[in-house]
């Protein structure tokens, strides 16, 4: 920014013992120095663009059948946490990989000026962009682009982190309900295991133990419903709820799978069974 390069330049001349010229001049002289530099980057981006480039940037800043220029399309905002907005992030990225805009356009571009190029394209309207010469447009569009391909997928990966962390904390409320619902069963368990043994304690004999045995079971509800108690504590002796998250996924599976086709993802570590799993589902 021009006050920034005016107090670089101060702090030399001050260093420099160099008397300080009238504040207009040093204002003319950042703002000449600051203009050539972005005149540089335009002419070297634009120089990257083919035809077809330049022509798809211009298109963006013509109206079609509606009001609007596709342009807004690059100024959208994510929505709250939700099914549907999740899908429009994941649509609105897949419309972006159609525009220009590739790494190698803004090789060589430091990251503070693609965002201060950004931000210029966002705060403008298309006939305000069209006035401007055609490299410096063309520039200011691509960074548009860059950029909101950068917003819309730090927007996926909160919103998939979110949506994670709250099927796990539902799925964990739910594994708590389930022990509550199950502690009558569990003492019901308990009381008919402290009768079997009575049971075998008081008939010595087998048989006698067996129909004693069978006869109490009946009581209790039969060995079907017995066993139905017995996995219902058993689900839930320990703190793995993992097993309760599938019916909270499954209506976002397809967005879920549909964004791991879409996005390029590494490993941070040497460790690949997280990306052989992604894979896995990749090709299945």
């Amino acid at each position: 920014n021009p006050a920034d390069l005016i107090n670089v330049a101060i702090e030399q001349l001050v260093h420099d013992k160099i008397e300080l010229p009238a504040f207009v001049a040093l204002d003319r002289m950042t703002r000449r120095v600051r203009t050539l530099v972005n005149r540089a980057f335009f002419s070297t981006i634009n120089d990257r663009l083919t035809e077809d480039d330049k022509r798809q940037l211009d298109e963006l800043l013509v109206a079609g059948s509606g009001p609007k220029t596709p342009l807004h399309l690059l100024k959208r905002k994510p929505g709250r946490l939700s099914l549907p907005n999740f899908k429009g992030l994941l649509d609105h990225l897949e419309y972006l990989d159609t525009l220009v805009g590739n790494a190698d356009l803004l090789a060589g571009l430091p990251e503070i000026k693609r965002l201060h190029f950004a931000r210029e394209a966002r705060a403008l309207d298309a006939a305000e962009l069209r006035d401007f010469t055609t490299p410096k447009r063309h520039a200011l569009v691509v960074c548009l682009i860059q950029r909101a391909r950068v917003e819309c997928l730090d927007a996926i990966a909160e919103m998939f982190l979110k949506r994670m962390a709250k099927m796990h904390a539902v799925a964990r409320e739910e594994l708590a309900q389930r022990r509550e619902q199950v502690r009558e069963a569990a003492e019901a368990i308990v009381a008919t295991m402290s009768d079997v043994v009575r049971v075998l304690d008081t008939h010595p004999e087998d048989a006698d133990a067996g129909r004693e045995i069978r006869r109490l079971v009946g009581e209790r509800g039969g060995i079907p419903a017995l066993q139905a108690e017995c996995a219902a504590v058993s689900a839930t002796h320990d703190d793995n709820h993992l097993p309760l998250l599938l019916p909270h996924y499954l209506k976002w599976r397809p967005k879920l799978l549909r964004m791991i086709q879409l996005l390029e993802l590494r490993a941070t570590s040497e460790d690949r069974a997280l990306m052989d799993a992604i894979a896995f589902l990749r090709n299945n």
